[in-house]
């Protein structure tokens, strides 16, 4: 008999030790690797070590540079060569785990053959292909299409961060130089002119011949002040550019007076610089020509944030941080209140797991947490914090999951279930009911509603409410059926087979249905008083014909008919000829019920380096037309577009932009400095009134041809890139961005005093419109979501309406009487 040998008690622990390294030595023999630093469980996992080879042609390419690049700015995480047969192996450290969601791999060799690619699935088997040098050719004009010499130029391929080509334009303005880049790579391209304006294009690609035109240049000037006003030394202000180019950006250093000029940064619109100084948090902000714009800097502070799990009562590795500074609930802040911009915090690895040392300004902070496998977080950090823990609750409990049994009548026919949460946060789950039976794991701790997507077989699920479930809870949910109505399309016969029905609610979280059309016909089961959006896809040379129906009591029959699609095409040149590329061209396309309306976006093509740009399928009848182009001046046509062929619109010549000037004036004439000017033209979209009609908007919110500030004399001196009579929109105050004030263009501007309407208005996920005065139409688009308090105006005295339109179609309206100086608390009747 074999006697079994015994390990002495004190042996244990180190018994277990050497098995614990000998399974870990296994794991890596057998092809496992740890996760990253900081990742989650069910993280993607980042590898560590790249080996492959680097080829040309098919041949090996012995010394080629290698490199490896997280998708962050600042720099590249690891650099080596290749052997001489071409082999590479490099071992790669993350800067900021937490951070890092790709790699990226880019080689070259001594003869200027490039490459870039994206990590491959299997990071030891990687091989990369070099390509051939391209050349960069191009030419540098002006808006008048006269050649510029002695331009620098200079392209760098997006994300990374190699040294950028430079040349320099001839006096016929070309230039040319090799590029270590493939055809067709993503560049961006840097031209700066003694007495021009800086210019970027951002939408270049490798190999492609490009026009760049460059307008006079205007120095943007600012000051650089702490939230006590007091000015910043030596803060550095450079023009915000991709990382590859802000080093060639023009820039500058602030005195003791913090201010600072950029030359040449503005072609007369506002530019946006980044600005740092040792102590503070960096920010980019808004910069106009003219008198100075001043920029806050605000102190930084390192505050410890622990994430903790709700449920299991640990630590969080991989957390991601954004900041929203605003005075949070329960403090009381007398301080200025910095820019209402959500952004990134840096952030280092604290002492503990799930720790975090993050940078936040000295104010109070809003906090966003999210790790993967989690649900987001939130918590305040009032401004005297110096350490926060924020709970973040996953949203699948790995240990204990919460199981939701539903159950409907047995008869019930096979569904689709959609289960959501009850506050609309999300959509959960969507899964299918059979034999009137479905089981789903759900995230504890939350309220769940369930329904269905879809009819099916004359029956359909209502909504169904559960309350929260604690983790390891299992609940049954018994629900009721409903009766369904028949939606019967027909359609042409002559494209059975090729077209597919997709009908959609118009409710969230629900996915569309898909039905093939055969013999022209098709039908389903939709639910009663629900909206639909039902359109067919069509098969190639038709337009898709959609409509939108609300479902009753009774079946519902609807013919839709394909229509032949429509195409136009343009060129888009300057007065000598040399064509614009990269010009903007949006296509207002009539809606489903004829008409152009202010919901819809519009159609958008962007012209290739010869200036032409395309769309080979819109909706047939009248559509409006606008081109743009940087210094130009817009182009605006309406045109007829048939059912057939190609609608060829020629070629547009864009004209150069022009120059509005005047001053800006109190009631006493005294000048007014300070003012941001903004320069609009009407959209081409009209929004429905509440009394009927339509009229043409002014958005005072979107992207404006032309923002500059008064200077200490009043004057004002901006591109008029309208292509008609334009708006001249002030904003008191430059920071005062929802207090406009409208006039006709003018030599002098006359600012009187103004009401102030505090305006109470309800929360809104999709945002306001707000249209006020009964004179030019002016449109304001608040950006969701909005805060529960009282939205400022200014409007000029005397006589006004003022209506507020919500995404749902509710209108609220006021007739007011207002007098300068005094302040007005409107609260608007909402109705449909």
């Amino acid at each position: 008999m074999r006697r079994r040998a015994r390990i002495p008690p004190r042996r244990w622990g180190l018994a277990l030790a050497l098995a614990a390294v000998l399974g870990a030595f296994l794991w890596s023999q057998l092809g496992g690797r740890p996760e990253s630093e900081g990742a989650a469980p069910g993280a993607p996992r980042l590898p560590r070590e790249f080996r492959g080879a680097v080829r040309a042609a098919g041949a090996p390419v012995p010394l080629a540079h290698v490199r490896i690049y997280e998708d962050l700015p600042g720099g590249y995480a690891a650099e080596g060569r290749a052997g001489e047969d071409g082999s590479f192996a490099l071992a790669w450290t993350p800067t900021l785990s937490v951070d890092t969601r790709s790699l990226f791999l880019a080689a070259w060799d001594g003869e200027g053959r490039y490459a870039r690619t994206v990590v491959a699935a299997d990071p030891l088997l990687t091989t990369i292909d070099l390509h051939p040098p391209e050349e960069l050719r191009g030419r540098i004009v002006d808006v008048e299409g006269r050649p510029v010499a002695g331009a620098r130029v200079a392209a760098a391929v997006r994300h990374s961060f190699e040294e950028p080509l430079l040349a320099e334009s001839g006096a016929d303005g070309r230039f040319a130089a090799p590029l270590r880049a493939p055809r067709g790579a993503p560049l961006d391209l840097l031209v700066r002119a003694p007495g021009m304006a800086v210019r970027a294009e951002l939408r270049f690609r490798g190999g492609d011949p490009v026009t760049v035109h460059l307008v006079s240049g205007m120095d943007v000037r600012l000051r650089v002040i702490d939230p006590t006003g007091r000015p910043v030394a030596g803060a550095r202000v450079r023009l915000a550019l991709p990382a590859a180019l802000a080093p060639l950006a023009p820039s500058a250093t602030t005195g003791a007076d913090g201010h600072a000029i950029l030359e040449g940064a503005s072609d007369g619109s506002h530019a946006v610089v980044g600005v740092d100084a040792p102590g503070f948090l960096p920010v980019e902000a808004p910069a106009w020509p003219g008198l100075a714009s001043d920029v806050i800097l605000w102190p930084e502070r390192e505050v410890e944030v622990i994430a903790w799990d709700a449920w299991n009562s640990k630590g969080i590795e991989g957390v991601r941080f954004e900041a929203d500074p605003h005075p949070v609930r329960g403090e009381e802040w007398w301080g200025p209140e910095p820019a209402a911009t959500t952004r990134r915090v840096p952030v280092r690895p604290g002492p503990t797991a799930g720790s975090y040392l993050a940078r936040l300004p000295r104010c109070p902070v809003a906090l966003s947490l999210s790790a993967p496998g989690y649900g987001d977080g939130a918590g305040d950090v009032p401004a005297s914090a110096s350490r926060a823990t924020i709970r973040l609750q996953p949203p699948m409990s790995r240990d204990k999951p919460a199981m939701l049994r539903i159950r409907a009548p047995g008869d019930t026919p096979p569904l689709d279930l959609i289960v959501a949460d009850e506050s609309g946060a999300g959509f959960l789950r969507q899964l299918a009911l059979r034999d009137g039976k479905a089981d789903v794991v759900v995230p504890p701790g939350i309220r769940l509603q369930v329904g269905s997507g879809a009819a099916a077989d004359g029956v359909f699920l209502p909504k169904h409410g559960a309350p929260p479930l604690r983790p390891g809870e299992r609940r049954t949910l018994r629900i009721g059926t409903r009766p369904a109505r028949r939606l019967t399309i027909t359609t042409d016969p002559a494209v059975d087979g090729e077209a597919t029905l997709v009908v959609t609610e118009l409710s969230r979280y629900v996915a569309p249905v898909r039905v093939p059309v055969k013999a022209g016909r098709a039908d389903l089961w939709v639910a009663p008083f629900r909206k639909y959006r039902v359109e067919v896809a069509p098969p190639p040379g038709f337009f898709v014909h959609e409509a939108e129906l609300e479902t009753k009591t009774e079946d519902v029959e609807l013919d839709l008919r394909l229509l032949r699609a429509a195409q136009l095409r343009y060129r888009v040149e300057d007065h000598a000829g040399n064509p614009v590329p990269y010009a903007r061209v949006l296509v207002y396309e009539p809606g489903a019920a004829g008409r152009m309306d202010l919901e819809q976006a519009p159609r958008e093509a962007v012209a290739d380096a010869g200036g032409v740009a395309g769309f080979p399928a819109l909706r047939v009848g009248d559509a409006a037309v606008e081109i743009s182009a940087g210094p130009f001046r817009a182009h605006r046509a309406i045109v007829a577009l048939p059912a057939e062929g190609v609608v060829d619109g020629g070629v547009v010549k864009l004209e150069p932009a022009g120059v509005l000037e005047g001053k800006v004036v109190d009631e006493e004439g005294a000048p007014v400095a300070g003012v941001k000017v903004r320069t609009l033209h009407p959209r081409i979209s009209w929004l429905p009134m509440p009394g009927g009609g339509m009229r043409e908007l002014y958005d005072l919110t979107e992207s404006s041809l032309g923002d500059v500030v008064t200077d200490e004399k009043g004057r004002f001196s901006t591109p008029d890139r309208s292509p008609g009579p334009p708006l001249i929109a002030l904003y008191p105050g430059v920071a005062s961005m929802l207090s406009p004030m409208a006039f006709e263009p003018a030599e002098r501007l006359v600012l009187r005093k103004a009401a102030y309407v505090e305006l109470e208005l309800p929360s809104s996920p999709e945002g306001v419109y707000l249209l006020l005065g009964d004179g030019a139409a002016v449109l304001v688009k608040t950006d969701p979501p909005l805060r529960l308090r009282p939205l400022p105006l200014l409007l000029p005295a005397g006589r006004s309406s003022l209506y507020a339109k919500l995404v749902d179609w509710r209108w609220g309206a006021k007739d007011l009487d207002l007098v300068g100086g005094e302040t007005v608390r409107v609260e608007l009747d909402w109705r449909k």
